[in-house]
């Protein structure tokens, strides 16, 4: 392969040093064979071009066409199937992630896009998963928005198969004065009022606390699985779980924020937007582990 072959002409420096090795190899492999490839591969070639190929050309054919179809096919494959709907479906599968736990809410192929399921269904179909006690301390955030209306149809929110949903399941709160009506039935003194009282921090900064730890601590973690995630496919798994389940936490935080006050309409905006941003990490963090298992599939 002293000579330029065409398919030289057609790349950079650069590409053709990292390739012409791997060819040298074929074509020394191939050596017992040349005249058979050769034939047997121009037969499949437009005439003009078979007859310009030389034997060592062919096998820089064979190997272009397998990166080709490596680097182009594959990933146009991917790309299509989420347009090419699976036959071999017999249901539409809500992803629910609630805390550490994932949750597959499943219904009958098509209710989904039918209108036929509501968000009550989905929410009672969660609190059976997750054994919350009161359905109504269940809030669901799909994309950002949280799915308010109990009677709307999922299509209205535009849920699909697929779709990953996050749960944030409030604690269930103590009837009021429970405790210290039963503390003074049983002759226990109640706290005196000279104790010391916790100190109360206002719902815009609390998420502020959470946004500033989010962007300062978890962002750079993020980036970094990002860019160089564990080789070894147990540590990958594990730290993104670990990334993940440290989000979810940080978003139930922002779940206990009280939007009823004055100023309740900037604060629930506020904590839309913060929300929203935690659920484009997570998505990232999937992105990210998807990708790494792809790679090493390959490699």
């Amino acid at each position: 392969m002293a000579k330029q072959e065409i398919w030289e002409s057609f790349l950079p420096q650069s590409v053709i040093s990292v390739i012409r090795p791997h060819l040298l190899r074929l074509n020394h492999e191939i050596q017992p064979y040349r005249s058979s490839v050769d034939s047997s591969l121009k037969a499949y070639l437009p005439e003009r071009l078979s007859s310009v190929l030389s034997v060592p050309d062919s096998a820089s054919v064979v190997f272009l066409l397998i990166l080709i179809f490596i680097s182009s096919f594959l990933p146009m494959r991917k790309f299509l199937n989420r347009f090419i709907e699976d036959t071999s479906r017999t249901e539409d599968t809500i992803i629910v992630q609630h805390g550490k736990d994932t949750h597959n809410i499943t219904f009958l192929k098509g209710s989904i896009s039918s209108g036929a399921i509501s968000v009550l269904d989905l929410k009672k179909a969660v609190q059976a998963a997750t054994q919350t006690p009161d359905i109504n301390a269940i809030k669901l955030v799909f994309a950002g928005k949280t799915l308010k209306d109990d009677n709307s149809p999922l299509q209205i929110y535009n849920l699909k198969d697929a779709s990953k949903v996050l749960c944030m399941a409030s604690k269930v709160k103590l009837p009021a004065g429970g405790v210290s009506n039963t503390a003074s039935r049983s002759g226990t003194p109640t706290p005196g009022s000279d104790m010391p009282k916790k100190k109360v921090i206002p719902p815009m900064e609390r998420i502020n606390l959470v946004q500033t730890y989010i962007n300062d601590t978890m962002m750079p973690l993020v980036i970094a699985f990002e860019k160089s995630p564990p080789k070894d496919r147990e540590q990958r798994t594990m730290e993104h779980r670990r990334l993940g389940e440290t989000v979810m936490g940080e978003l139930l935080k922002l779940d206990s924020v009280d939007t009823d006050g004055a100023d309740g309409t900037e604060v629930r905006a506020r904590r839309k937007e913060a929300v929203r941003g935690m659920q484009n990490i997570l998505e990232r963090l999937d992105v990210a582990l998807k990708k790494s298992e792809e790679t090493s599939a390959i490699l």
